[in-house]
C-alpha cells in the first residue's frame, strides 16, 4: 500500500492505491448517507437481492459502476493532479486537498461510528450526499456524490415524478431517492481530491482552508524578513474578493522561500524583470499598492520563466518541476 498519512499525495501514488484498492473483488462495501448541518454519516441499505440465485443484487451493481467511475475518472494517464495551493490557476485538474487540524470537512469518515443509525425516507430532506466506502485491509477510500435538491423530484421541488403505466404518464407518489453515475469527490486517508472547487467552497467551507493558506504564505514572507511592511500584505488579502486569497496561498509551498532575504534582494536589484519594480529600504521591500503586491507574488512564485533555447521569458501560471537533465 503506498502512505496515505498527513502529506500530500502525488497523481502516482492515488493511481497506486486506487489500483491496489481494485486488484480483485475481494475488498468490504457500504454506503452512506451525509447529513446536513451537523455532519453524521447514516447506513444506506441497498438490497442484495437473492444470493442463491445471484439475481437483483442493486447493492452490487451500485459497488461495481463506482469502482468503475473511479478507475475511469481517476486513474487516466492523461489527467492532471494538482496541489490545492494553485487553485488559483483555474485548471481542469483534479486538486489534491490535505485534511489537518485546520480544515476536516471529512472528519467524519475517520470517526468510529458503529453502530449507525439507518437511512429512512424521512431523512431525505437532511441529505447532503452520498459516500461510497470501499475498504481493502487498511487501506480505505470513500467517494462522494453530491446531493442537489433539485434532483430529488417531489412537488416540494416544484415539478413531479411520472412514470408509464400502459403508455400511460402517471404520477409517482412515492418520492425518488437518486442515485446517479458520478463522483463529486474522492477521499484517500486525508487527501481529498477534486475538480469541483465551487462545491468546496459552497458546501465544505473551503473558504477558510484558502484564508488560511494565505495567511500562512504571508507568515512565511514575515519569516524572511523580506518586507517592512507586512501589513500591505494581510491588507490585500482582507479584501471581500476570495482571488485575492487564491493568489496569496500560490507561494505557500514555494522553493524561492528558501532563499535568504539578501539573496532575493539581490536578484530584485539585478534582473532586468524585477529592477525598479519594487521600492527598497534598508534591504527590505516598501510595498505601497496592491500592484506591487502582486509582483511580490509572482516573484516568489516564479511566474516568469526564462527558455534556455530562445532566451525569451514566459508568464507560467502552471509549473511543474523537470526532472533534472541525466
Amino acid at each position: 500500500m503506498i502512505r496515505i498519512g498527513d502529506d500530500i499525495m502525488n497523481k502516482e501514488e492515488i493511481i497506486q492505491n486506487i489500483n491496489n484498492m481494485f486488484t480483485n473483488k475481494e475488498y468490504m462495501f457500504d454506503a452512506y448517507v451525509l447529513t446536513k448541518g451537523e455532519a453524521l454519516l447514516k447506513k444506506l441499505i441497498l438490497d442484495e437481492g437473492n444470493p442463491t440465485i445471484d439475481s437483483g443484487n442493486f447493492k452490487k451493481s451500485i459497488q461495481n459502476s463506482i469502482e468503475e467511475l473511479i478507475i475511469d475518472k481517476f486513474t487516466n494517464e492523461n489527467v492532471d493532479y494538482s496541489s490545492a495551493e494553485n487553485i488559483a490557476d483555474n485548471q481542469k485538474k483534479f486538486y489534491i486537498i490535505n485534511q489537518d487540524s485546520l480544515y476536516q470537512p471529512f472528519s467524519v469518515v475517520k470517526e468510529t461510528f458503529e453502530p449507525i443509525d439507518r437511512f429512512k425516507t424521512q431523512d431525505i430532506d437532511k441529505a447532503l450526499g452520498i459516500l461510497f466506502k470501499y475498504k481493502r485491509g487498511d487501506l480505505c477510500m470513500w467517494a462522494y456524490q453530491h446531493i442537489y435538491p433539485t434532483s430529488i423530484p417531489s412537488p416540494k421541488n416544484k415539478f413531479w415524478s411520472i412514470q408509464k403505466h400502459n403508455d400511460i404518464f402517471i404520477e409517482m407518489k412515492e418520492v425518488i431517492f437518486p442515485i446517479l453515475k458520478k463522483i463529486d469527490i474522492l477521499i484517500i486517508g486525508d487527501n481529498i481530491i477534486t475538480s469541483n472547487i465551487s462545491l468546496m467552497e459552497r458546501s465544505f467551507k473551503f473558504q477558510g482552508f484558502i484564508k488560511s493558506k494565505a495567511e500562512q504564505s504571508i507568515q512565511k514572507i514575515e519569516t524572511l524578513n523580506l518586507v517592512s511592511n507586512i501589513d500591505k500584505l494581510t491588507e490585500y488579502i482582507g479584501r471581500s474578493k476570495l482571488i485575492y486569497s487564491k493568489r496569496m496561498m500560490r507561494i505557500s509551498s514555494s522553493k524561492v522561500l528558501d532563499k535568504t532575504s539578501q539573496e532575493l534582494i539581490n536578484s530584485v536589484e539585478s534582473l532586468p524583470r524585477w529592477k525598479g519594480k519594487f521600492n527598497i529600504q534598508d534591504n527590505k521591500i516598501v510595498l505601497s499598492t496592491y500592484k506591487e503586491v502582486e509582483s511580490l507574488i509572482d516573484l516568489l512564485d516564479e511566474t516568469y520563466t526564462r527558455s534556455d533555447v530562445t532566451g525569451h521569458e514566459y508568464k507560467t501560471d502552471v509549473k511543474k518541476l523537470a526532472e533534472p537533465v541525466a
